[in-house]
């Protein structure tokens, strides 16, 4: 019933319709790809702050100083990524920024000291701040409205990947110095040459879907109502103001291998644990987005963001028992991978529940500037929480950076294999106190985190409704539960069909 409720009308046969799935099946895939590479970026620089920590003495608060930087930049840029778009074309748009991050990944790998490392990351985190709202933004419109949470959560699960494979590759080429060059900065070097691949790939295969093919660029008033528009919706205000400190936590976090492996874990234990939970995250994402499309059906006002209270509920007691209980009873390597993991799948569905309301709730054609806006206001704050939790260990916990990371570029010499299971021991005691002042500031975080986020979702129970409603009726819909026809029926049929496919 659902697939006749999207005829597709002006369709020229079977051809024209095995061409539209075949471009639509390409992008969509270019898209994963996209997201995937930014993950990646994103995590390979946490996975090395051991080795960062020992070449140019950064502590954890300049180690957080750095995610700031590449954060603020971000932020700062989304702002604008709906009139580039408008120029330019979304297409052209991730392209170009898929070039200009590769360019500074590369940067990265060549730092020569910490203030070009700083500059490298901020460029990184400008040209982030213009492809990832436009990623999200094509997405949106490729896909049925009741499959969106399908959708996003394959986008999610693709960006996971690359997070935990970026994690992997930086965590373990660390160990080694091909042709006298630091593994870390072979990482960096290679992922840049990925994201350079991956504009080119954009650029060639992605189309753009004909709605939006024709718009006209935006002029700075136009832009600023357009802007005007979109902060009117009560709901969108909720999302970003709940988000802000929902994704707060999964910026402190960047602190978690080094918080396992200042807690005695090696570097291939501690990349295990982050993997582990990284790998739960990407086929959480997948069941979030499912849950998400059936709970929507169940009640159209309230089953999204239900499953986004779950999933936020549950995050806090499982990183409590990580950080807190399982120290004190030298739990063995296969719990903390079991805990990981349960962890992973479970934390992880608020993401596709936000994108799939803020569209839902948004003006139609306003979709690339509501991910423009969402991530610049989030982006403003949440990596404030990294350089916070460097902060907090180093100025209320006790965590010292110099004692604490002094022995990084001796090869681990204090360290000790314990029985093969992958763990060591600090031979030093201070090592054992750092680990529970980072995991103390980890905890501080992540509680006060995600109890405003869950609050913050209690809110949006009162108003997604009435704001899905009052899309609805701007669109023309009479029933709530359609939620709005894209305006490009034919992708959207496509989109549709392929998901059902199971090509996905």
């Amino acid at each position: 019933a659902r697939r006749s409720g999207w005829g597709v009308s002006g369709m020229a046969g079977g051809g024209r319709e095995a061409r539209l799935s075949q471009e639509l099946a390409v992008s969509f895939a270019l898209l994963n790809l996209a997201l995937a590479v930014d993950k990646a970026d994103q995590a390979m620089l946490p996975a090395v702050y051991y080795e960062l920590c020992a070449e140019f003495g950064l502590g954890p608060a300049a180690l957080g100083s750095v995610t700031l930087c590449r954060g603020l930049a971000q932020a700062i840029t989304a702002l604008g990524s709906s009139a580039l778009a408008s120029h330019v074309g979304r297409v052209r748009g991730v392209g170009i920024g898929c070039l200009t991050w590769g360019i500074a990944t590369v940067a990265v790998g060549l730092s020569p000291s910490a203030s070009w490392l700083f500059a490298a990351r901020t460029l990184s985190g400008a040209a982030l701040g213009i492809t990832i709202p436009l990623i999200w933004s094509i997405a949106a419109d490729l896909f049925n409205p009741l499959d969106r949470g399908r959708a996003f959560g394959i986008l999610f699960c693709s960006n996971n990947t690359g997070g935990m494979l970026g994690s992997l590759t930086a965590i373990n080429f660390a160990k080694y110095s091909p042709l006298d060059v630091d593994g870390w900065r072979v990482a960096f070097l290679a992922a840049g040459a990925v994201s350079v691949l991956t504009a080119f790939l954009v650029l060639t295969f992605v189309v753009e879907p004909k709605s939006h093919s024709a718009t006209p660029p935006l002029r700075l008033r136009a832009a600023v109502a357009e802007f005007t528009r979109v902060w009117r919706v009560k709901s969108f205000k909720v999302i970003i103001l709940q988000g802000i400190p929902g994704t707060a936590p999964w910026e402190a976090l960047s602190f978690a291998v080094l918080y396992f492996e200042l807690a005695g874990f090696s570097h291939g234990a501690a990349s295990l644990i982050r993997a582990t939970f990284d790998a739960g995250t990407t086929v959480g994402t997948l069941i979030g987005g499912v849950l998400s499309d059936c709970a929507a059906r169940w009640s159209p006002a309230h089953g999204r963001v239900a499953v986004a209270q779950l999933s936020v509920a549950s995050g806090i007691p499982l990183w409590l028992v990580i950080l807190l209980a399982l120290p004190p009873l030298h739990a063995p390597l296969s719990v903390y991978l079991g805990l990981a993991l349960l962890t992973g799948l479970s934390i992880c569905w608020a993401g596709v529940v936000n994108k799939s309301v803020l569209v839902e709730v948004s003006p139609r054609g306003t979709s690339a500037a509501v991910y423009g806006l969402d991530r610049m206001l989030e982006g403003l704050v949440a990596p404030m929480c990294t350089a916070a939790v460097g902060l907090l260990a180093e100025r209320t916990f006790g965590f010292e950076s110099t004692s604490a990371c002094g022995d990084a570029a001796s090869a681990d010499g204090a360290v000790v294999l314990d029985g093969g299971n992958g763990t060591r021991v600090a031979a030093a005691a201070t090592q054992d106190a750092h680990a529970h002042a980072l995991a103390a500031a980890l905890v501080t975080l992540l509680t006060v985190g995600w109890t405003i986020c869950f609050a913050g979702y209690c809110v949006l129970h009162l108003t997604y409704g009435p704001d899905m409603q009052a899309a609805c009726a701007e669109s023309g819909q009479s029933e709530m539960v359609q939620v709005r026809r894209p305006a490009d029926a034919d992708t959207a049929r496509a989109g549709s069909d392929f998901l059902q496919s199971g090509s996905c």
